[in-house]
């Protein structure tokens, strides 16, 4: 019998280490237990691993990772716990024109500037109601996080 986590899990699920360690500490910072998976296949392992013992609440998954796409990840998902919510997040939603029906996911969002705002705001909305420890801002550890990140115009310059 699987047991109740005291605070929500989230699996996030994407190949890009700096995106993944910002996104992290803005839901640490909401109040999530947050693990995170470099790749489809690691991330479905993860989320087997745990099933029994201390489930994850929602999967947010990136869509364009090497090996497994994020519909793909959904698709297995919803073969091992089709009451999880998955959320897709990508950079490339309008390329490729995800949506909810095309991609099996409860939620699609894009990757830009209101990323943090709309990512906290679905996963509130989908993951059982987790207490803010404190204001997501520069004395947090999503604020760390976003200070200690590359800037997108130094990396594509290195």
């Amino acid at each position: 019998m699987a047991r109740v986590p005291d605070r929500p899990k989230v699996l996030l699920i994407d190949d890009n280490r700096f995106g993944s360690r910002v996104r992290r500490a803005i839901l640490a910072d909401l109040g999530y237990e947050v693990e995170v998976s470099e790749s489809g296949a690691a991330g479905l392992e993860r989320f087997q691993a745990c099933a029994e013992e201390a489930p994850f609440s929602v999967v947010v998954t990136d869509y364009r990772m090497p090996g497994m796409r994020g519909d793909e990840v959904v698709r297995r998902l919803r073969e091992l716990a089709p009451d999880v919510p998955v959320v897709i997040l990508s950079g490339h939603v309008r390329t490729f024109a995800l949506t909810s029906e095309s991609t099996g996911a409860d939620v699609v969002l894009e990757k830009g500037p209101r990323e943090q705002h709309d990512l906290a705001g679905t996963i509130q909305r989908l993951a059982p109601s987790a207490t803010p420890r404190k204001p997501l801002g520069h004395a947090t550890e999503s604020g760390r996080a976003m200070r200690q990140a590359p800037s997108r115009r130094r990396a594509r310059n290195e």
